[in-house]
Order: C-alpha cells, then sequence, then structure tokens
C-alpha cells in the first residue's frame, strides 16, 4: 500500500497526526503510516502486527 509520510487530514476530534504517532480507528489503537497516494481523502494506519489497512480520519481520533 503506497503512502506519503505527511501529516494526516484532521482527525474526528480536530486533531492533526504525524506518521508513526498512535491513533485510535474502529476502537482499536494503530500507528498513523501516512497518507494514502491512492485515495487521497483516505489516511493509512497499521495495527499491532503490521498488517496495513485505508483508513477514513474522519473515523480516526487521537490517543
Amino acid at each position: 500500500m503506497q503512502y506519503d509520510e505527511i501529516t494526516s487530514p484532521r482527525l474526528q476530534d480536530g486533531y492533526e497526526v504525524y506518521p508513526g504517532e498512535r491513533i485510535y480507528y474502529k476502537g482499536t489503537e494503530v500507528t498513523y503510516m501516512g497518507a494514502s497516494r491512492r485515495e487521497w481523502t483516505m489516511i493509512v494506519v497499521a495495527d499491532d502486527n503490521g498488517d496495513h489497512e485505508l483508513a477514513n480520519p474522519e473515523h480516526c481520533r487521537s490517543v
């Protein structure tokens, strides 16, 4: 999954997150990796197993 390591769009709680920071997505703490290159409104997050997933920043919040 391709992404750019840049500051995220604002999350649900208005917070801007930087690559490597932890955020909540679907009730689980994940790591923000960057902004998706393919889906420009989405971000890429990784769980503790290293699995990457596209996420809508409006469904994420800061830790």
